[in-house]
């Protein structure tokens, strides 16, 4: 033979499989259902999927005070300024869950005995009551109160937000 021409061994390995046919492989199998029962059991649980992502994205959308004042507060602490805003802060959000004519006339420790009324274990103290009261009125460069009692009011207050009760 030539020396480009090759032989059955050469191709196959051996004599024996010269002749042999290839054997045709089945079509693919389809992954998509082709029942209707299929197609509704996957319509019905796209339904339910879509169903679960708008209510937590409603749970999202209506927990978005609570980010945005823990925000405000972990700024606060951070630059160590403007602590005044921390009543603020609470009212505001307590305002956002709770009914206006019951919050809006709360002040000192009557506000901070009914926050700690919406927590399981009430976490300010009488001493923060008289802190909230007056850090309205105090400059904003000197607030009367040490760095350590404002940071402990900061993280209350932070407590407070992630663990209220509606």
């Amino acid at each position: 033979m030539a020396d480009n021409a090759t032989t059955a061994s050469e191709l196959f390995g051996s004599n024996r499989m010269w002749g042999l046919k290839e054997i045709p492989l089945p079509d693919p199998v389809s992954y998509f259902p082709e029942t209707i029962g299929w197609l509704l059991l996957l319509l019905f649980f796209g339904l339910f999927l879509g169903i679960l992502f708008w209510i937590q994205l409603q749970r999202w959308r209506q927990r978005a005070y609570l980010r945005l004042a823990i925000r405000d507060l972990h700024e606060i602490s951070h630059q160590q300024l403007n602590y005044t805003q921390i009543p603020l802060i609470l009212r505001r959000s307590a305002l956002q869950k709770y009914n206006r004519a019951e919050i809006a006339s709360l002040r000192g420790q009557p506000f901070i005995d009914w926050l700690n009324g919406r927590l399981k274990q009430p976490v300010f103290e009488p001493v923060d009551g008289e802190l909230m009261a007056a850090l309205p009125y105090a400059p904003l460069t000197n607030v009367g109160a040490d760095k350590a009692a404002l940071d402990s009011l900061v993280e209350k207050s932070i407590f407070w937000l992630k663990k209220h009760h509606v």
